[in-house]
């Protein structure tokens, strides 16, 4: 792997056209800062958010896991 002029890797030319080898500023983009930062970053924005789905469906199996066992 070498790196360009702007700092990024670049791919290894016996690789095939498609294995890209992203660049250190591409790759912090698509990663997360730690495991649960997607549970923390960013405002609830209501009823519909991931979060809170997730929320009301954990306590309907917990509600009918107790009911039926």
């Amino acid at each position: 792997m070498k790196l360009n002029m702007h700092g990024e890797l670049t791919r290894n030319p016996k690789l095939p056209w498609y294995s890209l080898v992203l660049g250190a500023r591409s790759l912090k983009d698509i990663t997360l800062e730690s495991p649960l930062a997607f549970l923390t970053k960013g405002k609830i924005t209501g009823i519909t958010d991931p979060r809170i789905l997730a929320a009301i469906l954990l306590s309907i199996m917990v509600v009918l896991y107790v009911i039926f066992n």
